[in-house]
């Protein structure tokens, strides 16, 4: 049975706030998990839909941001765009049902500025950002 081994000479450099592991997948090669372990200050972003079926910010665009989460706390659906674009009721913009939570991939949250809408004057959310 022939093995064949690759070595990194370089060492890894992590920035503030990762941690690196050595894992296998399920065949059996060897690779390096890096993962973002800082979750920054939370910034409360809530609040409510201010004019029926019109866009608005509910995050400014922000190159520090790590993470965010929205969750819909009324009746009715919400709809959000995470990419720097106005928000819509359709797609590009992501639906969140009522109740629902999203929470951003850590890492790999947008830092574009977030934008809402929903249908109904008064549509009450909770958003965090850090």
């Amino acid at each position: 049975m022939a093995t064949t081994s690759i070595f990194r000479t370089t060492p890894l450099t992590l920035v503030d706030g990762q941690e690196t592991a050595l894992q296998c997948d399920s065949d059996g090669s060897l690779y390096i998990n890096i993962r973002e372990t800082t979750t920054g200050v939370l910034t409360d972003r809530s609040g409510t839909i201010a004019a029926a079926n019109t866009a608005q910010q509910l995050m400014a665009a922000n190159p520090s941001r790590k993470g965010f989460l929205i969750q819909n706390n009324s009746a009715a659906t919400l709809w959000f765009n995470e990419i720097g674009g106005t928000a819509v009721t359709s797609q590009p913009s992501i639906s969140l049902a009522a109740g629902a939570l999203y929470n951003s991939p850590t890492p790999g949250g947008s830092n574009q500025a977030v934008s809402i809408i929903g249908g109904t004057l008064g549509q009450a959310f909770t958003a965090r950002e850090w």
